[in-house]
């Protein structure tokens, strides 16, 4: 899965992608990021299918990028020290929400689960249930 990391503070962000190349193989890491000015220019040339995003990104913070970006098919994974923006989160269709610090067994997980969600978005199966 194409993957972007935005992530305002360097310990984080090279601590996320460590993570992501040594036990997610199912991840190209494609571009990262600290800013949500360079995070919108990132994803709307690469077009990812998924972003690890933090919520607080200096000034600014990931819903307003979310709001910017004009590929939305995106998936986005959250990853905060803040449990508090966890419901506005999923209202922005989060797949997941990573509280820091980051619980590598948590990573996988979510990142198997994400890359199986993947994989099955080629055979939608639409049951239609006429009641008479």
């Amino acid at each position: 899965m194409k993957t972007i990391i935005i992530e305002d503070e360097l310990n984080n962000l090279n601590l996320l992608t460590h993570f992501l190349k040594k036990y997610c193989p199912e991840i190209d890491l494609i571009a990262s990021c600290q800013t949500k000015d360079e995070g919108v220019a990132l994803i709307n040339q690469h077009r990812p299918d998924l972003l690890f995003l933090d919520i607080v990104l200096e000034e600014n913070n990931a819903f307003e990028l979310l709001e910017e970006i004009e590929h939305k098919e995106v998936k986005v994974v959250f990853v905060t020290a803040f449990d508090q923006y966890a419901l506005k989160a999923f209202r922005y269709h989060a797949v997941d929400y990573l509280l820091k610090p980051i619980q590598i067994d948590e990573l996988i997980e979510i990142v198997k689960r994400v890359n199986k969600q993947h994989k099955n978005e080629g055979f939608l199966i639409i049951f239609i249930l006429i009641v008479t």
